[in-house]
């Protein structure tokens, strides 16, 4: 009986490439096999870079997303933190309140608008 040769996937992995090579010449079965997994091999490296490219932009677009939400967050926190922090005087008008409040007004001397000592 003519039986299947199974020695290439033994060789392919335990032993030299140079005792490969020379079981390939003399084994047509294994020669074939052989080629069906060059094949193959050369496949998966054409394919192998569209996966990676698509997978990294994924990951960048994520880390991207995932900075500028906490930027955002922090951003918000922050703004409302100080609004609360702030005291609120009453006066409705600024200008007027550093006018009456201003030491050169209370000593009797010119101010203009900004509460400062007025020279003519």
């Amino acid at each position: 009986m003519n039986e299947k040769c199974d020695k290439y996937k033994e060789l392919f992995i335990n032993n030299d490439e140079n005792v490969l090579i020379e079981h390939l010449k003399i084994c047509p079965e294994c020669k074939d096999e052989h080629e069906q997994m060059t094949k193959v091999v050369n496949l998966v490296k054409e394919v192998k870079p569209l996966f990676y490219k698509k997978k990294h932009n994924k990951m960048f677009l994520l880390k991207a997303a995932a900075g500028l939400t906490i930027l955002i967050t922090a951003f918000f926190a922050v703004n409302i933190s100080l609004d609360n922090s702030i005291p609120d005087t009453g006066n409705d008008n600024l200008l007027s309140s550093l006018q009456e409040t201003s030491i050169i007004n209370e000593m009797g001397l010119p101010v203009d608008d900004y509460g400062l000592l007025y020279i003519e």
